[in-house]
């Protein structure tokens, strides 16, 4: 298997999940009202920032990626209006395509900073700290 292969499997196997879950009448955590959205958010900004670690392994394009994510995450809506004591909503979709965006991003800006020397980090020391 190839690391092309290989780095988009953390994205296969939380989407796995996420199928998995929302195959079922009720979530395992009771939710207040309005904290779902929150959930569905940081949900897909975990498949959104694996889905950017296969993009980046396999030079996809980020609006590629981007795609990807949204186009699950309409598709788990959908799928959810086939299981009874769920349905598909809009505003969930929304939620999760603000969470695959902000995972991109956030993996994105994560490697830039971290591509940086030392020295182009803000508050890094690199002088030697003077012993007294």
């Amino acid at each position: 298997m190839t690391a092309r292969v290989r780095a988009w499997l953390p994205a296969v196997a939380w989407g796995a999940l996420i199928f998995l879950v929302s195959s079922r009448p009720t979530i395992p955590v009771a939710l207040e009202s309005g904290t779902d959205k929150i959930a569905h958010c940081l949900v897909y900004a975990v498949l959104g920032a694996l889905l950017a670690r296969g993009q980046v392994a396999s030079g996809i394009s980020v609006g590629a990626a981007a795609t990807l994510g949204l186009l699950y995450a309409a598709s788990d809506e959908w799928h959810q209006s086939f299981v009874p004591g769920r349905s598909a909503d809009a505003a969930d979709w929304i939620a999760d395509a603000v969470g695959v965006v902000l995972g991109l991003t956030l993996y994105h800006r994560g490697r830039r900073r971290w591509a940086r020397p030392d020295s182009a980090r803000p508050g890094v020391r690199t002088d030697p700290i003077p012993h007294e």
